[in-house]
């Protein structure tokens, strides 16, 4: 690159500064880190530095704020916002009203698989297509020869 020719580059933009609008409870928005620019390779900024800390919430910087060294041409949009500070959102109530409802009740447990050895609402297990007897099933064969767990209180027999 020769120090004579023109080159296009991205320079970072740096903020600085304590905002003031931050300080009131706003959100600073860095938009854009960089900006293009236009200039002699010998003259390329190492960034732009913004002092922030009169920013108040509601109002921006823009492209065509930034302070551009002689010989600079600035490429970027000059309408393009590169920092702002924005109120904060208002939480909504009713959300927050629904989770703290929601902490209040026992989650529902939902398990995976069918369970044959359980009836349905009164009606007795079945295997196989036949009803089993409470207490009757066999470990290991109430599923049709699928291993099952033991029956409460005791061991599997093999």
């Amino acid at each position: 690159v020769s120090l004579t020719q023109t080159v296009e580059v991205n320079v970072p933009v740096h903020v600085h500064g304590d905002c003031s609008g931050v300080k009131k409870g706003g959100i600073l928005e860095h938009v854009m880190r960089e900006v293009r620019v236009s200039c002699l390779a010998r003259a390329i900024p190492e960034s732009f530095k913004i002092d922030i800390t009169d920013l108040d919430i509601g109002n921006s910087i823009h492209a065509k704020d930034l302070p551009l060294p002689e010989g600079v041409k600035l490429l970027t949009g000059v309408d393009h916002v590169v920092i702002n500070v924005v109120a904060p959102r208002a939480e909504e109530e009713a959300p927050a009203a629904a989770v703290a409802e929601g902490a209040a009740t026992t989650p529902e447990v939902i398990t995976k698989g069918k369970k044959e050895e359980e009836g349905v609402a009164g009606q007795p297990a079945v295997s196989g297509g036949k009803p089993v007897a409470a207490g009757t099933a066999k470990s290991g064969t109430a599923t049709g020869g699928k291993p099952t767990a033991a029956p409460a209180g005791g061991t599997a027999k093999k």
